[in-house]
C-alpha cells in the first residue's frame, strides 16, 4: 500500500514538472517532491524491509547536492535575465 502511495506522489511531482513547465522555480519543488517521494520509497524498501541505511544516506547527500545545485543555477538566472520565467531566456 505504501508503494502506491509513493508512486501517487511521484506521478504527481512529475504531473506539476509538466504543468508549470514556465517557472524553473516550480519546475525545481516538483523535482525535490518527486526525490522525496522516491527517498520515502527507497526507506521502504530498503530501511525497512532490509535494514540497509547507508544507501539511503548516499541518496541523500546526492539529492542535497541536486538541490543546491539548482539552487544556484536559478539565483543567476534571475540576476541575470531578472525573472524565473524560461521565455525570458530566449
Amino acid at each position: 500500500m505504501l508503494k502506491f502511495i509513493c508512486f501517487y506522489f511521484y506521478v504527481c511531482g512529475l504531473l506539476g514538472y509538466v504543468v508549470w513547465s514556465g517557472h524553473i522555480l516550480l519546475m525545481l519543488l516538483s523535482l525535490e517532491f518527486m526525490v522525496v517521494s522516491l527517498f520515502f520509497f527507497f526507506f521502504f524498501c530498503f530501511g525497512v524491509l532490509f535494514g540497509q541505511y547507508y544507501l539511503l544516506l548516499f541518496f541523500l547527500v546526492v539529492v542535497v547536492c541536486e538541490s543546491a545545485l539548482g539552487l544556484s543555477l536559478l539565483v543567476s538566472v534571475v540576476r541575470s535575465f531578472g525573472s524565473d520565467m524560461l521565455y525570458s531566456l530566449v
